[in-house]
């Protein structure tokens, strides 16, 4: 009984108290989705702060604000649950994540080109208010269409980070200061696209090291 009760995928909602939206004084909300004893986080748009989390749960909320949300939290759920029931024996995340995020998760999915990476990467900081993060990438991957125009995953190698230091430095005259993070900047969205198994991880040419960021 309790095997089957994991294989089937169930979803709930949580106020992410770990990440502070300093700006605000709120906290994200988060749909997570458990299947086979994993789980997944996925982002949406709403935020709280701990106290609104907790009158959202009661049944005798009055607010009509917090009532208008609750409302829609609930067709978050409602959509989520009915993918879930729709792919019923073929559950995986990514199907999930597929289907429900839509054309955008599709197009992800469907690009090596690196400054898609960028600029995902670029709007979850900016929807996280990660503002200086997202000004940061925004840098890096103007600074480095300069060098390739367009740029596929499968194109970054050693040679041509080589390359790309050398002319950063030679013919931009950037200081080793700010091509090293643009550098990171870089590493970090290919790090993302192995995650999101755009490209595999046997070929990461930036050595072993850990996340550069968040």
């Amino acid at each position: 009984m309790d095997a089957l009760y994991y294989s089937i995928a169930t979803v709930s909602l949580r106020l992410d108290t770990r990440t502070l939206l300093k700006k605000t004084g709120n906290y994200p909300v988060r749909m997570v989705v458990y299947h086979n004893y994993d789980k997944r986080s996925f982002t949406i748009p709403y935020r709280f702060t701990k106290d609104e989390w907790k009158k959202i749960q009661s049944k005798h909320l009055k607010d009509e604000r917090l009532l208008d949300n609750k409302r829609k939290l609930k067709q978050v759920t409602d959509k989520a649950e009915k993918i879930i029931s729709d792919l019923g024996d073929n559950f995986s995340f990514e199907d999930f994540d597929l289907q429900f995020s839509g054309q955008k998760a599709k197009k992800i999915r469907n690009q090596q080109n690196v400054y898609d990476g960028f600029k995902e990467k670029i709007q979850e900081s900016n929807e996280n208010e990660k503002f200086g993060t997202a000004s940061i990438y925004k840098d890096a991957m103007v600074c480095l269409k300069k060098f390739r125009p367009e740029l596929n995953y499968t194109q970054i190698t050693c040679k041509l980070l080589n390359e790309l230091e050398l002319h950063l430095i030679k013919d931009l005259e950037y200081s080793i200061t700010t091509v090293t993070i643009y550098m990171r900047c870089l590493r970090h969205v290919y790090k993302r696209a192995i995650k999101a198994k755009l490209i595999s991880k046997d070929k990461l040419p930036f050595g072993k090291g850990g996340d550069d960021d968040d």
